[in-house]
């Protein structure tokens, strides 16, 4: 087997758009709503590693592994390769948009490491990518 390379910060975005684009799947959307509404995280936050592994999470893993050019495994262990990996969380910040969100394609999906900081890349599931200043 070849040395998969380490998903680095930089691949963030990827893995943002490969996220995103399995996010056009209304039933995987339908599955992290009902596992968001279960959650009692604060948010209701699920993390994304324990997510994608399980049972709920099978259908997102397996549409971002397609988008990003890798199998479900290989998309895991480079994930699992990054800093700050408990911080990858599926989440719906604003409490407005937590309560109204439906499980429709009008979702993105940004990464940054810093909670603080605005995402500068975004992608939604509809293949449009958003752009901060």
């Amino acid at each position: 087997m070849l040395d998969q390379p380490k998903l680095a910060d930089a691949d963030l975005p990827d893995l943002a758009r490969a996220i995103s684009k399995a996010l056009a799947a209304p039933a995987a959307r339908e599955d992290i709503l009902a596992a968001m509404r279960a959650s009692r995280a604060v948010e209701h936050r699920l993390l994304l590693a324990d997510y994608l592994r399980s049972p709920k999470g099978a259908r997102l893993l397996a549409g971002s592994a397609h988008a990003f050019g890798a199998t479900g495994d290989e998309l895991l262990e480079r994930i699992d390769r990054l800093r700050n990996i408990s911080e990858l969380a599926i989440a719906v910040p604003m409490r407005h948009h937590r309560l109204n969100w439906r499980g429709g394609a009008a979702i993105g999906v940004a990464g940054a490491w810093d909670p603080d900081a605005l995402a500068r890349i975004s992608h939604n599931s509809l293949e449009r990518r958003l752009g901060w200043p």
